[in-house]
Protein backbone atom coordinates (compact mmCIF):
# COMPACT_ATOMS: atom_id res chain seq x y z
CA UNK A 1 0.00 0.00 0.00
CA UNK A 2 1.29 3.44 -0.96
CA UNK A 3 2.06 5.80 1.91
CA UNK A 4 0.16 9.00 2.55
CA UNK A 5 1.67 12.07 0.89
CA UNK A 6 2.23 15.22 2.94
CA UNK A 7 3.50 18.58 1.78
CA UNK A 8 6.56 19.82 3.62
CA UNK A 9 6.89 23.58 4.06
CA UNK A 10 10.50 24.11 5.12
CA UNK A 11 11.26 25.53 1.67
CA UNK A 12 8.60 28.22 2.12
CA UNK A 13 10.36 29.80 5.09
CA UNK A 14 13.93 28.65 4.81
CA UNK A 15 16.40 28.44 7.65
CA UNK A 16 19.55 26.70 8.83
CA UNK A 17 21.33 27.78 5.63
CA UNK A 18 18.73 26.21 3.33
CA UNK A 19 16.19 27.87 0.97
CA UNK A 20 17.05 31.37 2.17
CA UNK A 21 16.20 32.97 -1.20
CA UNK A 22 12.80 31.35 -1.70
CA UNK A 23 10.31 33.43 -3.70
CA UNK A 24 7.03 34.02 -1.84
CA UNK A 25 4.96 33.90 -5.02
CA UNK A 26 6.42 30.49 -5.88
CA UNK A 27 5.60 29.24 -2.40
CA UNK A 28 1.98 30.36 -2.68
CA UNK A 29 1.53 28.76 -6.10
CA UNK A 30 3.09 25.52 -4.82
CA UNK A 31 0.83 25.41 -1.78
CA UNK A 32 -2.29 26.18 -3.81
CA UNK A 33 -1.39 23.46 -6.31
CA UNK A 34 -0.91 20.96 -3.48
CA UNK A 35 -4.36 21.74 -2.07
CA UNK A 36 -6.01 21.54 -5.48
CA UNK A 37 -4.21 18.23 -6.10
CA UNK A 38 -5.91 16.72 -3.08
CA UNK A 39 -3.08 16.83 -0.55
CA UNK A 40 -4.59 17.12 2.91
CA UNK A 41 -1.54 16.55 5.12
CA UNK A 42 0.92 19.34 5.82
CA UNK A 43 4.17 19.41 7.79
CA UNK A 44 5.67 22.61 9.14
CA UNK A 45 7.64 24.04 12.07
CA UNK A 46 8.10 27.41 13.79
CA UNK A 47 11.82 27.28 13.00
CA UNK A 48 11.11 27.36 9.26
CA UNK A 49 11.66 31.03 8.60
CA UNK A 50 10.93 32.02 12.22
CA UNK A 51 7.25 31.21 11.84
CA UNK A 52 6.95 32.28 8.21
CA UNK A 53 6.04 28.80 6.96
CA UNK A 54 3.43 28.23 9.66
CA UNK A 55 1.85 31.61 8.96
CA UNK A 56 1.73 31.09 5.20
CA UNK A 57 0.24 27.63 5.58
CA UNK A 58 -2.43 28.77 8.02
CA UNK A 59 -3.45 31.82 6.02
CA UNK A 60 -3.69 29.92 2.75
CA UNK A 61 -5.55 26.89 4.09
CA UNK A 62 -8.35 29.12 5.41
CA UNK A 63 -8.80 30.59 1.92
CA UNK A 64 -10.05 27.24 0.63
CA UNK A 65 -13.39 25.56 1.45
CA UNK A 66 -11.69 22.79 3.42
CA UNK A 67 -13.09 20.90 6.38
CA UNK A 68 -10.59 21.10 9.23
CA UNK A 69 -11.33 17.59 10.43
CA UNK A 70 -10.23 16.22 7.06
CA UNK A 71 -6.82 17.92 7.26
CA UNK A 72 -3.73 16.68 9.06
CA UNK A 73 -1.56 19.58 10.22
CA UNK A 74 1.72 18.74 11.92
CA UNK A 75 4.10 21.21 13.48
CA UNK A 76 7.03 21.00 15.86
CA UNK A 77 8.66 22.41 18.97
CA UNK A 78 12.19 22.39 20.32
CA UNK A 79 11.20 22.64 23.98
CA UNK A 80 7.51 21.81 24.39
CA UNK A 81 6.60 25.51 24.53
CA UNK A 82 5.00 28.13 22.28
CA UNK A 83 2.11 25.94 21.13
CA UNK A 84 -0.23 28.93 21.29
CA UNK A 85 1.93 30.88 18.85
CA UNK A 86 1.98 28.00 16.38
CA UNK A 87 -1.79 27.58 16.60
CA UNK A 88 -2.30 31.30 16.02
CA UNK A 89 -0.03 31.35 12.97
CA UNK A 90 -1.69 28.21 11.60
CA UNK A 91 -5.20 29.62 12.17
CA UNK A 92 -6.34 26.47 13.93
CA UNK A 93 -7.44 25.48 17.41
CA UNK A 94 -5.51 22.20 17.45
CA UNK A 95 -2.65 20.24 15.89
CA UNK A 96 -3.07 16.74 14.55
CA UNK A 97 0.59 15.99 15.32
CA UNK A 98 3.03 17.94 17.48
CA UNK A 99 6.64 16.78 17.11
CA UNK A 100 9.64 17.33 19.31
CA UNK A 101 11.80 18.63 16.47
CA UNK A 102 15.03 17.01 17.66
CA UNK A 103 16.46 15.50 20.85
CA UNK A 104 16.55 17.88 23.79
CA UNK A 105 17.70 17.99 27.37
CA UNK A 106 14.98 16.62 29.67
CA UNK A 107 13.10 15.41 26.59
CA UNK A 108 11.12 12.83 28.57
CA UNK A 109 9.57 15.57 30.71
CA UNK A 110 9.03 17.78 27.66
CA UNK A 111 7.16 15.03 25.80
CA UNK A 112 5.04 14.30 28.86
CA UNK A 113 3.90 17.91 28.91
CA UNK A 114 3.31 17.88 25.18
CA UNK A 115 1.12 14.77 25.46
CA UNK A 116 -1.03 16.46 28.10
CA UNK A 117 -1.98 19.40 25.89
CA UNK A 118 -5.65 19.19 24.95
CA UNK A 119 -4.94 21.12 21.74
CA UNK A 120 -2.80 18.24 20.44
CA UNK A 121 -4.24 15.03 19.00
CA UNK A 122 -0.95 13.10 18.74
CA UNK A 123 2.66 13.57 19.83
CA UNK A 124 5.71 12.47 17.89
CA UNK A 125 9.48 12.80 17.71
CA UNK A 126 11.63 13.89 14.81
CA UNK A 127 15.31 13.15 14.15
CA UNK A 128 15.42 10.82 17.15
CA UNK A 129 18.16 8.14 17.14
CA UNK A 130 16.99 4.67 18.10
CA UNK A 131 18.98 4.61 21.34
CA UNK A 132 17.13 7.71 22.51
CA UNK A 133 13.77 6.60 21.16
CA UNK A 134 14.02 3.45 23.26
CA UNK A 135 14.21 5.55 26.43
CA UNK A 136 10.75 6.98 25.65
CA UNK A 137 8.89 3.68 25.52
CA UNK A 138 6.53 4.58 28.36
CA UNK A 139 5.25 7.69 26.55
CA UNK A 140 2.24 7.73 24.18
CA UNK A 141 4.25 8.47 21.05
CA UNK A 142 2.23 8.12 17.85
CA UNK A 143 4.69 9.32 15.18
CA UNK A 144 8.40 9.10 14.40
CA UNK A 145 9.82 11.29 11.63
CA UNK A 146 13.19 10.55 10.03
CA UNK A 147 14.81 10.95 6.59
CA UNK A 148 13.77 8.53 3.86
CA UNK A 149 16.07 8.78 0.88
CA UNK A 150 18.89 7.04 -0.97
CA UNK A 151 21.57 9.07 0.86
CA UNK A 152 20.60 8.07 4.39
CA UNK A 153 20.13 4.55 5.77
CA UNK A 154 21.58 4.87 9.28
CA UNK A 155 19.31 2.89 11.65
CA UNK A 156 16.41 3.21 9.21
CA UNK A 157 15.44 -0.46 9.18
CA UNK A 158 15.84 -0.83 12.94
CA UNK A 159 13.74 2.29 13.53
CA UNK A 160 10.97 0.99 11.27
CA UNK A 161 10.97 -2.36 13.06
CA UNK A 162 10.80 -0.65 16.45
CA UNK A 163 7.91 1.53 15.30
CA UNK A 164 5.97 -1.41 13.89
CA UNK A 165 6.42 -3.30 17.16
CA UNK A 166 5.17 -0.35 19.21
CA UNK A 167 2.40 0.69 16.77
CA UNK A 168 4.04 4.03 16.00
CA UNK A 169 3.47 5.57 12.58
CA UNK A 170 6.49 6.56 10.49
CA UNK A 171 6.91 9.75 8.50
CA UNK A 172 9.79 9.93 6.02
CA UNK A 173 11.04 13.32 4.95
CA UNK A 174 13.22 14.62 2.14
CA UNK A 175 12.98 11.76 -0.40
CA UNK A 176 15.15 13.91 -2.68
CA UNK A 177 17.74 14.55 0.06
CA UNK A 178 17.22 18.32 -0.08
CA UNK A 179 17.16 18.17 -3.88
CA UNK A 180 20.54 16.45 -4.24
CA UNK A 181 18.90 13.47 -5.96
CA UNK A 182 17.23 15.58 -8.63
CA UNK A 183 20.11 14.96 -11.06
CA UNK A 184 21.20 18.59 -11.12
CA UNK A 185 23.55 18.76 -8.15
CA UNK A 186 26.48 16.49 -8.90
CA UNK A 187 28.58 19.46 -7.80
CA UNK A 188 27.90 21.12 -4.42
CA UNK A 189 25.29 23.90 -4.53
CA UNK A 190 26.13 27.29 -3.07
CA UNK A 191 24.21 26.88 0.17
CA UNK A 192 24.23 24.78 3.34
CA UNK A 193 23.97 21.56 1.33
CA UNK A 194 27.56 21.86 0.11
CA UNK A 195 28.72 20.57 3.51
CA UNK A 196 26.78 17.29 3.36
CA UNK A 197 28.88 14.14 3.59
CA UNK A 198 28.11 12.86 0.09
CA UNK A 199 30.22 15.58 -1.53
CA UNK A 200 33.30 14.21 0.18
CA UNK A 201 32.79 10.98 -1.80
CA UNK A 202 32.11 12.18 -5.36
CA UNK A 203 32.72 8.82 -7.06
CA UNK A 204 29.99 7.00 -5.16
CA UNK A 205 27.63 9.97 -5.13
CA UNK A 206 27.91 10.52 -8.87
CA UNK A 207 27.44 6.81 -9.50
CA UNK A 208 24.11 7.06 -7.69
CA UNK A 209 22.95 10.16 -9.54
CA UNK A 210 24.05 8.66 -12.88
CA UNK A 211 22.00 5.56 -12.11
CA UNK A 212 18.97 7.71 -11.32
CA UNK A 213 19.34 9.41 -14.69
CA UNK A 214 19.74 6.08 -16.50
CA UNK A 215 16.61 4.59 -14.93
CA UNK A 216 14.72 7.83 -15.54
CA UNK A 217 15.60 7.62 -19.23
CA UNK A 218 14.16 4.11 -19.42
CA UNK A 219 10.88 5.29 -17.89
CA UNK A 220 10.80 8.56 -19.81
CA UNK A 221 10.73 10.52 -16.61
CA UNK A 222 13.03 12.48 -14.27
CA UNK A 223 15.65 11.39 -11.72
CA UNK A 224 13.56 13.09 -9.02
CA UNK A 225 10.60 10.85 -9.77
CA UNK A 226 12.78 7.74 -9.62
CA UNK A 227 14.21 8.76 -6.24
CA UNK A 228 10.73 9.46 -4.88
CA UNK A 229 9.36 6.20 -6.30
CA UNK A 230 12.10 4.37 -4.39
CA UNK A 231 11.16 6.16 -1.16
CA UNK A 232 7.50 5.29 -1.64
CA UNK A 233 8.47 1.60 -1.50
CA UNK A 234 10.32 1.80 1.83
CA UNK A 235 7.41 0.93 4.11
CA UNK A 236 6.77 4.36 5.66
CA UNK A 237 3.24 5.41 6.58
CA UNK A 238 3.81 8.90 5.23
CA UNK A 239 6.25 10.51 2.81
CA UNK A 240 6.77 14.27 2.97
CA UNK A 241 7.36 16.02 -0.34
CA UNK A 242 8.96 19.43 -0.35
CA UNK A 243 8.98 21.66 -3.42
CA UNK A 244 9.97 25.23 -4.16
CA UNK A 245 7.76 25.66 -7.23
CA UNK A 246 4.46 24.43 -8.58
CA UNK A 247 6.29 22.75 -11.46
CA UNK A 248 8.55 20.83 -9.09
CA UNK A 249 5.62 19.55 -7.06
CA UNK A 250 3.67 18.58 -10.18
CA UNK A 251 6.67 16.59 -11.39
CA UNK A 252 7.23 14.96 -8.01
CA UNK A 253 3.59 13.85 -7.71
CA UNK A 254 3.95 11.93 -10.98
CA UNK A 255 6.16 9.50 -9.06
CA UNK A 256 2.97 8.10 -7.51
CA UNK A 257 2.23 6.47 -10.86
CA UNK A 258 5.69 4.93 -11.31
CA UNK A 259 6.52 1.28 -10.75
CA UNK A 260 10.18 0.33 -10.52
CA UNK A 261 11.20 -3.21 -11.43
CA UNK A 262 12.82 -5.50 -8.84
CA UNK A 263 16.07 -5.20 -10.81
CA UNK A 264 15.93 -1.41 -10.73
CA UNK A 265 15.21 -1.45 -7.00
CA UNK A 266 18.18 -3.74 -6.48
CA UNK A 267 20.49 -1.47 -8.47
CA UNK A 268 19.34 1.57 -6.51
CA UNK A 269 19.80 -0.24 -3.22
CA UNK A 270 23.37 -1.22 -4.12
CA UNK A 271 24.24 2.34 -5.16
CA UNK A 272 22.63 3.66 -1.99
CA UNK A 273 24.57 1.25 0.19
CA UNK A 274 27.81 2.29 -1.51
CA UNK A 275 27.43 5.98 -0.69
CA UNK A 276 25.75 5.41 2.69
CA UNK A 277 28.75 3.35 3.80
CA UNK A 278 30.53 6.70 4.14
CA UNK A 279 28.01 8.22 6.56
CA UNK A 280 30.24 9.49 9.39
CA UNK A 281 29.92 7.61 12.66
CA UNK A 282 29.57 10.89 14.54
CA UNK A 283 26.50 12.00 12.56
CA UNK A 284 22.96 11.22 13.70
CA UNK A 285 21.28 13.08 10.87
CA UNK A 286 21.67 13.81 7.17
CA UNK A 287 22.27 17.47 8.07
CA UNK A 288 25.53 16.43 9.72
CA UNK A 289 24.28 16.89 13.28
CA UNK A 290 25.43 14.84 16.25
CA UNK A 291 22.91 14.94 19.05
CA UNK A 292 24.48 15.07 22.49
CA UNK A 293 23.20 11.80 23.88
CA UNK A 294 24.53 12.40 27.37
CA UNK A 295 22.57 15.64 27.74
CA UNK A 296 19.29 14.19 26.55
CA UNK A 297 18.92 11.33 29.00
Amino acid sequence: MKPEIALGTWEFGGGFGFWENQNRSDSLKTLHFAIRSGITSFDTAPTYGSGKSEQMLGQQLKRFPLQREKLCIASKTTNGKHLEQSLSRLCTSYLDVWYLHYPAKEQHEILERMANRKEVKAVGVSNMPLTLLQTLEDLPLRWVQVPCNLLWNKETEALKQYCRKHEIRTSGYSPLAFGLLSGTHDDPPEDGRRNLYCYRHPKEFRALTALLRDIAKIHGTSPSQIAIAWSLCQGFDQIILGARTKAQLAEDLCALNLTLSPHEMELLEKASQAICSFIPEDQDNLFGHRWNHENTL
